[in-house]
């Protein structure tokens, strides 16, 4: 379970201020108004986001959003779950759902999330790592992980999804 105990974090030199949310209505606005799998031609029902997001907000178990500001405006948001490894013998978070509001992306938003979170997650000895994926296509995103010090990992994903039981199937 990710419990924060700060919900207000610093803001930085850009005036980018990154909190924890535990606010639905914030955050359910956010997700009917951004739909982030859009930018690659995919699309989920809206009602199907705002049933995802009411999942994390009801049981914390399964992650937290974070929420960057950008002077005040909501700019970004990400979601963050765990992953127990037991190769390394500790927990790895994987940052999820990783959208920007458009006119806010290359200006140092999502850096300033990722120090957050690699700052809280460092400072948690059960922590061992953060992870994350990427669309292939997504190349400026690779970009920003990579100069961000993540490193590309030899693994590929897989994946079996239920439909009956509620997955989104391709």
């Amino acid at each position: 379970m990710i419990q924060w105990y700060c919900h207000n974090c610093r803001v930085t030199k850009i005036g980018v201020t990154c909190h924890v949310r535990r606010d639905s209505l914030i955050l359910l606005s956010l997700v009917r108004n951004w739909h982030p799998i859009a930018d690659f031609g995919e699309t989920f029902p809206k009602y199907s986001l705002v049933w995802q997001a009411m999942s994390v907000l009801k049981d914390p178990a399964n992650g937290g959003y974070l929420i960057a500001e950008y002077n005040g405006a909501v700019a970004a948001r990400c979601l963050i779950t765990l992953e127990w490894s037991d190769w390394r013998n500790g927990h790895c978070w994987w940052i999820q759902s990783v959208y920007g509001v458009p006119e806010f992306r290359r200006r140092g938003v999502f850096s300033a999330m990722y120090a957050w979170i690699s700052a809280e997650a460092r400072g948690r000895p059960d922590v061992v790592g953060l992870r994350l994926y990427v669309e292939q296509e997504n190349l400026p995103a690779r970009e920003t992980y990579r100069s961000l010090g993540m490193k590309k990992t030899p693994y590929i994903m897989y994946e079996d999804i239920f439909p009956e039981n509620g997955g989104e199937a391709e």
